[in-house]
């Protein structure tokens, strides 16, 4: 049996310093033979040899090294898996046919969980190994086995790795699409966070999944996760817009609040297009709409800094003065963003105060200098903005602060302001002492 990387060089006839075509063939025979089928290897003969040692190599280093009659043993090296479990998370799909077709257990071997109650299944549907699910189903794979945190294989099949490619994505969608013909119940099924195949799909970018659920489960696309976002939510938040767009066709959706208050319209207005955003408007949900703060969409969007959603909230009536639970108006997100265009628009463009005083009696101006905890050249072109456009220096807050004040306090705390935003405060301050 081989073990190592020079050893199947060797047996291979392959010269690692004159590497043919031909050669890097013949170690990618080997490994669809006795590693993997799922695993493809692409670009140049010298990417493909590259790829192809490492993910050999890693194969010898750990599976052939950790190799006992004992597959239920966990060994350190890895990491916390038995051999089937971690032969699954790679893509090993011939080694868990070789090692299944050899032993009488195998419905034991297949359905045993680490300690977060995570089976074979679970990885090889996480990381979107195809063949290797296979091998696991036909050799008595539990499809409705849950994880410590409630999730079945099915979940798993739907939740994106980071980085994944589309390839990837793509061999994730056949294994859900095998998962629910075998157990189509466990499309119902919840986590322990409330989440369902409906939010996973519409946070993912699957959108044909999504539209089947949308036809045969109406009812599981309306529901809530323990956060009280719906499936549109989540769309938004991961700005997975394509899914998003499908998701607003169902009136309800959007008029569905979140734990907050907030509801699609409000994470549009800071995550989204206007495209979007003027979707998730409708005959019950309007431009100044409020969530449990009495935040409205234009507050989301001048947080964000996002200008295009702010005038396109303005231009359909948004109420730029309006104050949320701590006094700020739209102004004040916009101070906060430090986008300058934005604050500029708003002040040449509304009726807004730019000296509007919050629950703190504070005025944008004054958060700027209070809550900087570093000075960029952003900051202080935004600083001088306002002082030009009639910020007022001589106002304190409910603490008797003043924005000089605030400006001395950056002083003590080792924060330099440009010279001549200090001189211009000095010389038109009119705080009392």
């Amino acid at each position: 049996m081989i073990k190592r990387w020079k050893q199947l060089l060797e047996h291979l006839a392959i010269d690692e310093h004159a590497i043919s075509d031909e050669q890097v063939l013949a170690l990618e025979s080997w490994c669809t033979k006795h590693v993997s089928e799922d695993i493809k290897f692409t670009g140049s003969q010298e990417d493909k040899y590259l790829a192809l040692q490492e993910y050999l190599s890693h194969y010898f280093t750990t599976i052939c090294a950790c190799q006992s009659d004992n597959l239920t043993d966990k060994p350190t090296l890895l990491g916390g898996m038995n051999c089937i479990q971690y032969a699954a998370s790679k893509g090993y799909d011939r080694y868990l046919t070789q090692v299944l077709e050899g032993t009488s257990d195998k419905k034991r071997l297949v359905n045993d969980a680490t300690a977060v109650g995570i089976t074979a299944l679970h990885l090889s549907a996480l990381k979107g190994h195809l063949k290797s699910t296979e091998v696991l189903l036909s050799h008595g794979a539990d499809t409705a086995k849950k994880s410590r945190l409630k999730q079945t294989p099915l979940h798993f099949s739907l939740t994106v790795p980071s980085g994944a490619s589309e390839e990837v994505k793509a061999r994730k969608l056949a294994i859900y699409n095998q998962l629910q013909t075998v157990a189509p119940s466990l499309i119902q099924e919840e986590d322990i966070s409330g989440t369902t195949v409906a939010h996973l799909a519409a946070q993912n970018g699957f959108t044909d999944t999504l539209t089947s659920l949308m036809r045969d489960y109406p009812a599981l696309v309306l529901k809530k996760n323990s956060s009280q976002q719906s499936c549109l939510h989540i769309a938004i938040l991961n700005r997975r817009f394509s899914t998003a767009n499908l998701l607003t066709a169902i009136p309800h959706l959007l008029s569905l609040a979140d734990g907050d208050g907030k509801k699609p319209v409000h994470y549009a207005a800071r995550y989204a297009d206007t495209a979007l955003l003027n979707a998730c408007l409708g005959p019950e949900i309007g431009v100044n709409e409020e969530d449990h703060y009495k935040r409205t969409p234009l507050h989301f969007a001048a947080s964000a800094g996002n200008l295009d959603a702010v005038i396109f909230l303005v231009e359909r009536g948004a109420n730029a003065s309006k104050q949320d639970v701590r006094g700020f108006t739209a102004f004040h997100y916009a101070v906060e963003s430090r986008n300058k265009a934005l604050v500029r628009w708003l002040k040449e463009n509304t009726s807004v105060d730019i000296n509007q005083p919050d629950a703190r009696g504070r005025s944008a101006f004054m958060n700027l200098l209070a809550d900087s905890t570093a000075m960029d050249t952003k900051t202080e072109e935004l600083i001088e903005y306002l002082m030009d456009e009639g910020a007022d220096l001589s106002m304190r807050d409910i603490s008797g602060n003043s924005a000089q004040d605030y400006l001395d306090q950056l002083s003590a705390r080792g924060i330099n302001i440009n010279t001549d935003i200090t001189r211009k405060m000095a010389g038109t301050s009119h705080a009392s002492p």
